[in-house]
């Protein structure tokens, strides 16, 4: 529903997972999702419980890019530049 905590805008609530076999998804440690354009304090978040597939519910208004970063257990991290 429209509020005027976004302005009386459109809202559309986005939900993310990570699919896969079981045995795959098992070798995860953990997923953050990056949403573009949302402010500094929201725009990083961690996924769920393994149990729920790393899930993230948020709200969007508009166009959003979200990347996935995956990380599996017992694999080295690799740091970005």
């Amino acid at each position: 529903d429209k509020d005027e905590k976004y302005n009386w805008r459109k809202m559309y609530q986005i939900h993310l997972i990570v699919y896969g076999r079981p045995e795959v998804l098992n070798r995860i440690k953990s997923v953050t999702y990056n949403l573009n354009g949302y402010p500094p304090d929201r725009a990083k978040q961690e996924g769920g419980a393994r149990k729920k597939n790393f899930e993230l519910k948020e709200l969007a208004w508009g166009q959003s890019y979200v990347r996935a970063d995956v990380f599996i257990i017992d694999q080295p991290e690799v740091s970005e530049k």
